[in-house]
Protein backbone atom coordinates (compact mmCIF):
# COMPACT_ATOMS: atom_id res chain seq x y z
CA UNK A 1 0.00 0.00 0.00
CA UNK A 2 1.36 3.40 -1.00
CA UNK A 3 2.29 5.77 1.79
CA UNK A 4 0.57 9.12 2.30
CA UNK A 5 3.03 11.74 1.02
CA UNK A 6 3.10 14.81 3.27
CA UNK A 7 4.72 18.23 2.92
CA UNK A 8 5.34 19.90 6.32
CA UNK A 9 5.33 23.71 6.32
CA UNK A 10 6.55 25.75 9.31
CA UNK A 11 9.02 28.60 9.76
CA UNK A 12 10.68 26.91 12.75
CA UNK A 13 13.38 24.36 11.89
CA UNK A 14 12.73 22.60 15.20
CA UNK A 15 8.98 22.35 14.56
CA UNK A 16 9.52 21.03 11.01
CA UNK A 17 11.87 18.32 12.25
CA UNK A 18 9.68 17.44 15.24
CA UNK A 19 6.44 17.22 13.25
CA UNK A 20 8.18 15.18 10.56
CA UNK A 21 9.41 12.73 13.17
CA UNK A 22 6.03 12.57 14.93
CA UNK A 23 3.93 11.73 11.87
CA UNK A 24 6.36 9.47 10.00
CA UNK A 25 5.07 5.89 10.16
CA UNK A 26 4.40 2.81 8.06
CA UNK A 27 1.57 4.71 6.34
CA UNK A 28 2.87 8.30 6.30
CA UNK A 29 5.99 9.67 4.62
CA UNK A 30 7.25 13.27 4.90
CA UNK A 31 8.59 13.93 1.41
CA UNK A 32 9.92 17.42 2.20
CA UNK A 33 9.51 20.53 4.34
CA UNK A 34 9.09 24.25 3.64
CA UNK A 35 10.01 27.23 5.83
CA UNK A 36 7.46 29.75 4.50
CA UNK A 37 4.33 30.02 2.40
CA UNK A 38 6.07 30.94 -0.85
CA UNK A 39 8.37 27.93 -0.59
CA UNK A 40 5.30 25.79 0.14
CA UNK A 41 3.53 26.99 -3.01
CA UNK A 42 6.60 26.16 -5.09
CA UNK A 43 7.14 22.72 -3.54
CA UNK A 44 3.47 21.74 -3.88
CA UNK A 45 3.73 22.49 -7.60
CA UNK A 46 6.96 20.53 -7.96
CA UNK A 47 6.38 17.55 -5.63
CA UNK A 48 2.59 17.02 -5.80
CA UNK A 49 2.16 15.87 -2.17
CA UNK A 50 -0.98 14.06 -1.05
CA UNK A 51 -1.44 16.35 1.98
CA UNK A 52 0.15 19.55 3.32
CA UNK A 53 0.41 20.59 6.98
CA UNK A 54 0.51 24.39 7.11
CA UNK A 55 1.52 26.88 9.80
CA UNK A 56 -0.01 30.39 9.73
CA UNK A 57 2.53 32.89 11.06
CA UNK A 58 5.52 32.75 8.69
CA UNK A 59 7.83 35.24 6.95
CA UNK A 60 7.84 35.99 3.19
CA UNK A 61 4.30 34.58 2.79
CA UNK A 62 1.96 33.62 5.62
CA UNK A 63 0.02 30.37 5.76
CA UNK A 64 -3.39 31.79 4.88
CA UNK A 65 -2.05 33.44 1.73
CA UNK A 66 -0.25 30.23 0.84
CA UNK A 67 -3.49 28.25 1.18
CA UNK A 68 -5.23 30.62 -1.25
CA UNK A 69 -2.36 30.42 -3.75
CA UNK A 70 -2.14 26.63 -3.58
CA UNK A 71 -5.88 26.20 -4.04
CA UNK A 72 -5.72 28.51 -7.07
CA UNK A 73 -2.84 26.75 -8.80
CA UNK A 74 -2.37 23.19 -7.47
CA UNK A 75 -5.25 22.19 -5.15
CA UNK A 76 -4.27 19.69 -2.46
CA UNK A 77 -5.78 18.84 0.96
CA UNK A 78 -4.27 21.20 3.55
CA UNK A 79 -4.35 20.71 7.33
CA UNK A 80 -3.61 23.84 9.34
CA UNK A 81 -1.22 23.23 12.27
CA UNK A 82 -0.77 26.41 14.28
CA UNK A 83 -1.15 27.91 17.75
CA UNK A 84 -3.74 30.18 16.12
CA UNK A 85 -5.97 27.34 14.87
CA UNK A 86 -8.48 26.32 17.51
CA UNK A 87 -12.24 25.89 17.66
CA UNK A 88 -13.96 29.15 16.80
CA UNK A 89 -10.75 31.10 16.13
CA UNK A 90 -10.90 33.65 13.31
CA UNK A 91 -7.73 32.22 11.75
CA UNK A 92 -9.36 28.79 11.67
CA UNK A 93 -12.49 30.11 9.96
CA UNK A 94 -10.38 32.01 7.41
CA UNK A 95 -8.24 28.95 6.66
CA UNK A 96 -11.29 26.74 6.10
CA UNK A 97 -12.91 29.40 3.94
CA UNK A 98 -9.77 29.65 1.78
CA UNK A 99 -9.73 25.89 1.16
CA UNK A 100 -8.06 24.13 4.11
CA UNK A 101 -9.87 20.91 5.05
CA UNK A 102 -8.85 20.40 8.70
CA UNK A 103 -6.97 22.00 11.59
CA UNK A 104 -4.89 20.96 14.58
CA UNK A 105 -3.98 23.30 17.43
CA UNK A 106 -0.21 23.34 17.81
CA UNK A 107 0.98 23.54 21.40
CA UNK A 108 2.91 26.67 22.30
CA UNK A 109 5.46 24.66 24.31
CA UNK A 110 7.93 22.46 22.45
CA UNK A 111 7.63 19.89 25.23
CA UNK A 112 3.92 19.46 24.49
CA UNK A 113 4.25 18.90 20.74
CA UNK A 114 4.11 15.13 21.06
CA UNK A 115 0.60 15.44 22.56
CA UNK A 116 -0.81 16.41 19.13
CA UNK A 117 0.68 13.38 17.37
CA UNK A 118 -2.42 11.16 17.60
CA UNK A 119 -4.77 13.95 16.52
CA UNK A 120 -2.58 14.97 13.57
CA UNK A 121 -1.93 11.41 12.38
CA UNK A 122 -5.64 10.55 12.62
CA UNK A 123 -6.61 13.61 10.58
CA UNK A 124 -3.95 13.00 7.93
CA UNK A 125 -5.20 9.42 7.58
CA UNK A 126 -8.89 10.40 7.58
CA UNK A 127 -8.41 13.16 5.02
CA UNK A 128 -6.44 10.87 2.70
CA UNK A 129 -9.27 8.31 2.82
CA UNK A 130 -12.13 10.79 2.43
CA UNK A 131 -13.66 10.32 -1.01
CA UNK A 132 -15.53 13.62 -0.64
CA UNK A 133 -12.33 15.60 -0.03
CA UNK A 134 -10.37 13.80 -2.74
CA UNK A 135 -13.16 14.26 -5.29
CA UNK A 136 -13.41 17.92 -4.36
CA UNK A 137 -9.67 18.42 -4.92
CA UNK A 138 -9.81 16.48 -8.20
CA UNK A 139 -12.73 18.63 -9.37
CA UNK A 140 -10.78 21.79 -8.63
CA UNK A 141 -7.78 20.43 -10.51
CA UNK A 142 -10.01 19.47 -13.44
CA UNK A 143 -11.55 22.94 -13.59
CA UNK A 144 -8.09 24.54 -13.49
CA UNK A 145 -6.93 22.38 -16.39
CA UNK A 146 -10.05 23.30 -18.37
CA UNK A 147 -9.50 27.00 -17.73
CA UNK A 148 -5.85 26.74 -18.81
CA UNK A 149 -6.88 24.87 -21.96
CA UNK A 150 -9.51 27.47 -22.80
CA UNK A 151 -7.06 30.33 -22.26
CA UNK A 152 -4.44 28.71 -24.48
CA UNK A 153 -7.07 27.91 -27.09
CA UNK A 154 -8.14 31.56 -27.39
CA UNK A 155 -4.64 33.01 -27.17
CA UNK A 156 -4.27 33.23 -30.98
CA UNK A 157 -6.30 35.77 -33.00
CA UNK A 158 -9.14 34.41 -35.11
CA UNK A 159 -8.78 34.83 -38.90
CA UNK A 160 -11.65 37.04 -40.03
CA UNK A 161 -11.76 35.23 -43.42
CA UNK A 162 -13.19 32.18 -41.66
CA UNK A 163 -16.02 34.15 -40.07
CA UNK A 164 -19.10 34.27 -42.29
CA UNK A 165 -21.96 36.70 -41.85
CA UNK A 166 -25.16 35.06 -40.67
CA UNK A 167 -27.99 34.71 -43.20
CA UNK A 168 -31.16 36.39 -42.00
CA UNK A 169 -34.46 34.93 -43.15
CA UNK A 170 -36.79 37.93 -43.37
CA UNK A 171 -39.92 35.75 -43.48
CA UNK A 172 -38.80 33.94 -40.34
CA UNK A 173 -38.57 37.23 -38.50
CA UNK A 174 -42.14 38.34 -39.36
CA UNK A 175 -43.84 36.87 -36.34
CA UNK A 176 -44.86 38.07 -32.96
CA UNK A 177 -43.56 36.47 -29.83
CA UNK A 178 -45.61 36.03 -26.69
CA UNK A 179 -44.43 37.87 -23.60
CA UNK A 180 -42.27 35.67 -21.37
CA UNK A 181 -43.98 33.97 -18.49
CA UNK A 182 -42.62 34.97 -15.11
CA UNK A 183 -43.95 31.84 -13.46
CA UNK A 184 -45.07 31.59 -9.86
CA UNK A 185 -43.52 33.88 -7.33
CA UNK A 186 -41.44 31.82 -4.89
CA UNK A 187 -42.79 31.64 -1.40
CA UNK A 188 -40.79 33.44 1.25
CA UNK A 189 -39.27 31.42 4.06
CA UNK A 190 -39.01 32.23 7.72
CA UNK A 191 -35.88 30.21 8.50
CA UNK A 192 -33.40 32.34 10.41
CA UNK A 193 -30.66 29.88 11.31
CA UNK A 194 -29.43 26.53 10.03
CA UNK A 195 -26.99 24.68 12.30
CA UNK A 196 -24.72 21.93 10.93
CA UNK A 197 -22.52 19.75 13.15
CA UNK A 198 -19.28 18.40 11.64
CA UNK A 199 -16.48 16.05 12.63
CA UNK A 200 -13.25 14.86 10.98
CA UNK A 201 -13.43 15.62 7.27
CA UNK A 202 -16.44 17.84 7.97
CA UNK A 203 -14.97 21.21 6.88
CA UNK A 204 -14.78 20.06 3.27
CA UNK A 205 -18.35 18.74 3.40
CA UNK A 206 -19.58 21.95 4.97
CA UNK A 207 -17.78 24.02 2.35
CA UNK A 208 -19.40 21.96 -0.40
CA UNK A 209 -22.86 22.55 1.15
Amino acid sequence: MAKIRVLVVDDSYFIRKTLSKLITSDNIEVIDTASNGLEAVQKVAALKPDIVTMDIEMPVMDGLTAVKEIMKSNPVPIIMVSTLTSNGANATMDALAFGAVEFVTKKASFNELDTIREDLVNKITSVSKSSLIINQIRSKNHLLQMKKALKSGFSEPVDSNFISKPHIDKEATNFKTAPPSLGRKPRSTEISVIAIGISTGGPAALQEV
